[in-house]
């Protein structure tokens, strides 16, 4: 039967195999070794993917914060152009200087934004729809350079030239829309595929951690009781012959560790107290 099966694959079966005693503890070790090796495993599963996930979620936040960034820029270099004409070529020094150093920082922001969202490792839908906005975003900020740089000399000239530059303006915060819900929803899926991930991990770290811990206090039970109970009929045989019985069973001298060993001295000694015992009593009946 399986019982019978599962009786002889046990450790408690391993008497049939005469382990030695140092053995079995050796093999407690192994098992023991081979349960923190097992965790250890599982911990490093569980690390690795969430790196993964983490990794993931990092380049989707990022993606996202370098679009916001971009799409802020795309306004604030409207409000330049706007500055810029409504400053004109006679107002105050100050006032031109400030219009030209906020286009410079502005368009230095711009670019750094578009610069690190191409370089992110994103999905070929995404990837493709950046390529297809950064023509745009250079036209964009390649007009409002020099709609802004004509405002200073002429603003009749930058004003005959704000209403394409407001068309482009338009149709790149369409197109930057779209791009800016393609990577929030990417972000939002990445996070929620993170969560599960961290999720499944967590249950495979604590089903496999109670399953080692099981077999390692099942191995510890099995050899435990392979050990202690012949030790305690050899015991009980000790106790008889302490007690004068020598008829007294010493069971286990059968095996061949340890165990076998003391089983096997004891049955000698009993012998050699019966050999001494035999003419005690003959001289005992002769003297009556």
């Amino acid at each position: 039967s399986w019982k019978t099966a599962l009786k002889s694959l046990s450790l408690d079966g391993a008497m049939s195999l005469n382990l030695s005693i140092r053995t079995r503890l050796l093999a407690i070790s192994v098992v023991a070794v081979a349960v923190l090796l097992l965790i250890a495993a599982l911990a490093y599963f569980g690390l690795k993917r969430g790196s993964a996930g983490l990794e993931s979620a990092i380049t989707a936040t990022t993606a996202v914060l370098n679009q916001k960034q971009v799409d802020m820029m795309h306004d604030a270099l409207r409000a330049d152009v706007l500055f810029a004409i409504v400053t004109g070529p006679n107002g105050s020094a100050k006032d031109r200087q400030t219009v030209m150093s906020d286009l410079s920082d502005h368009v230095a922001s711009f670019e750094t934004a578009i610069a690190q969202l191409q370089a992110l490792p994103l999905p070929p839908p995404i990837r493709d729809k950046v390529d297809d906005v950064v023509p745009l975003l250079d036209a964009y900020v390649a007009s409002a350079q020099e709609i802004a740089g004509l405002a200073l000399t002429s603003a009749s000239a930058a004003r005959a030239r704000l209403p394409d530059f407001m068309i482009a303006f338009s149709d790149l915060e369409a197109s930057m829309e779209t791009l800016g819900e393609q990577i929030e929803s990417r972000g939002a899926a990445v996070g929620i595929a993170a969560q599960r991930a961290n999720t499944v991990v967590k249950y495979v770290l604590i089903f496999g951690a109670a399953i080692a811990a099981g077999a390692l206090v099942l191995v510890n039970r099995s050899i435990s009781r392979s050990i202690s109970g012949p030790l305690n009929e050899v015991k009980r045989g000790l106790g008889g012959l302490a007690d004068g019985n020598l008829a007294t069973r010493i069971d286990g001298a059968d095996r061949r560790d340890e165990i076998g060993e003391i089983a096997t001295a004891l049955e000698v000694l009993s012998d050699r107290l019966k050999q001494a015992k035999g003419p005690e009593a003959a001289v005992a009946q002769g003297a009556q």
